[in-house]
């Protein structure tokens, strides 16, 4: 799915706290909204942050990219966020499957190398969507967060990172 940068100009978020583009953290428990999401989307990490890459980007960051379904989740404290999910990870895409009817509360494991889903100690009830529509989130999570410049500190960065860890 080719991303079109320039729907993703000026955010339309009021109050509250402002929807992230991030994983699950460890501490807390998580619902996943059925249909929101938004499926191929090309993405690169640095820093411990998703980006979106544009297709003008893609070229440059070729094999340092992957691909993504964005989910739209929301935490039990009502903490709205987009989690990029991997389009080969398994353990995700079940945990946000799982999401939907539960919650649940995602860990990454290090010695196994995966996330881990654990039901979450309490289920706090349907939980609220404090918004209309997915590209409403959408247009709060990911500005900042889009690569369209292949000379741009970011893309630098992460190239500089994968020269790196290639020695």
């Amino acid at each position: 799915m080719v991303f079109n940068r320039d729907r993703y100009k000026a955010p339309k978020h009021s109050g509250g706290t402002p929807p992230e583009l991030r994983s699950p953290r460890s501490e807390e428990d998580i619902r996943v909204h059925a249909t929101w999401r938004y499926p191929g989307l090309a993405m690169a990490k640095a820093s411990g942050k998703f980006f979106v890459v544009d297709q003008d980007v893609h070229a440059v960051l070729a094999g340092r990219m992957f691909t993504c379904e964005l989910r739209a989740a929301v935490s039990s404290k009502g903490e709205v966020f987009v989690w990029p999910i991997k389009d080969d990870d398994t353990a995700q895409k079940d945990a946000a499957e799982k999401a939907v009817s539960e919650w649940i509360r995602v860990a990454w494991n290090t010695n196994a190398k995966t996330h881990e889903v654990k039901p979450a100690a309490e289920q706090h009830g349907e939980p609220q969507w404090p918004f209309e529509t997915f590209d409403q989130v959408l247009d709060v999570a990911i500005v900042g967060r889009i690569l369209s410049d292949p000379e741009a500190e970011t893309v630098k960065s992460i190239l500089a990172k994968k020269k790196r860890t290639k020695k």
